[in-house]
């Protein structure tokens, strides 16, 4: 059975989310992924709103970038949530700042307390 052309992207889009979102939970900025890969941040964009295809070469280069199993970047590919760009700034920024203090363990756990209690409040 051939896929069609809007399979075939919906799984582009996919697949790039999945890599955006490992990207920003890893704490990566598009420039540092695209320093590696040797392309520009703007080809990185393009690869995670799905709007250019990856080669399979590339996304064994991701992976290993990552350090996760080429499988791991196929994950979800019927159920996936995008992550908008101010989300993905803040998210980014946030993991940032948080690896600044990754050797201040009373700091590490004051933070965690207080998003806890602010979400305990919030009743998230």
């Amino acid at each position: 059975m051939v896929r069609s052309t809007k399979e075939l992207q919906d799984i582009d889009k996919k697949i790039g989310a999945n890599i955006m979102n490992l990207r920003i939970s890893s704490g990566f900025s598009r420039d540092e992924l695209a320093a590696y890969l040797d392309v520009s941040h703007q080809q990185i964009q393009k690869y995670e709103k799905g709007i250019n295809r990856i080669c399979i070469g590339r996304l064994l280069e991701i992976a290993k970038f990552f350090k996760v199993d080429c499988k791991f970047l196929f994950r979800d590919l019927e159920d996936f949530d995008e992550i908008d760009c101010k989300e993905q700034r803040q998210s980014l920024e946030i993991f940032k700042l948080l690896k600044k203090v990754v050797d201040n363990e009373p700091l590490k756990n004051s933070i965690s307390m207080l998003v806890k209690s602010y979400l305990k409040n919030q009743k998230c």
